[in-house]
């Protein structure tokens, strides 16, 4: 899985806001404005991890708007994740967990994009994975630093302190704070 997924391509996020998407968002639009919500739209989130805080951070992101989110996880779902996620269910076992959640997060909101990337983040494709994205946020239960890889991207990296899903809420609010209020990191690596 060393991958430096050369394969990736990232497309365009329309930052329209639709008059569908007005009123699926009103109660945000009031707290964070027409503006922010068109950040949201436009921002390109990374979820490291796709199990309970992953799985739950990408469910508020997608819910919220953001308009692309991609979830990175080379595992397969377990019986035993089930009891902590709303979004994988007991047909996805054996499956991809990246797959599985990026598929319900399709449902959950037809005005965003959800990708998949079904790879363990190694060192050897950690840059290519984040590149691109205006954040990241690591719900890994350990694994490769993205520290380095973050400074040479430009992309932030916030870390969800634990694995349970109240974890990735919480950071997922963070990160929705941060994209509504600023402008979205540049993307790629610095020149």
């Amino acid at each position: 899985m060393g991958t430096a997924m050369a394969w990736r391509t990232l497309s365009p996020v329309a930052a329209e806001i639709s008059e569908h998407e007005l009123e699926r968002y009103a109660r945000q639009v009031e707290r964070i404005g027409l503006d922010g919500q068109q950040r949201l739209k436009a921002a390109r989130v990374l979820v490291l991890g796709a199990r309970a805080a992953g799985s739950a951070a990408a469910a508020q992101l997608v819910s919220s708007g953001v308009g692309y989110v991609a979830i990175v996880d080379g595992g397969a779902v377990e019986a035993a994740d089930l009891c902590a996620q709303a979004v994988l269910y007991t047909p996805d076992v054996g499956a991809n967990r990246a797959e599985a959640v990026a598929a319900k997060l399709g449902i959950l909101n037809t005005h965003t994009q959800a990708e998949s990337y079904p790879v363990d983040v190694e060192e050897a494709n950690a840059h290519a994975i984040l590149v691109g994205h205006d954040l990241a946020i690591d719900c890994r239960h350990g694994g490769v630093s993205l520290e380095d890889h973050a400074r040479t991207t430009g992309v932030a990296v916030l870390t969800a302190p634990g694995g349970r899903a109240v974890d990735g809420l919480l950071v997922a609010d963070e990160a929705l704070s941060l994209l509504a209020t600023a402008a979205p990191v540049t993307q790629g690596a610095p020149a």
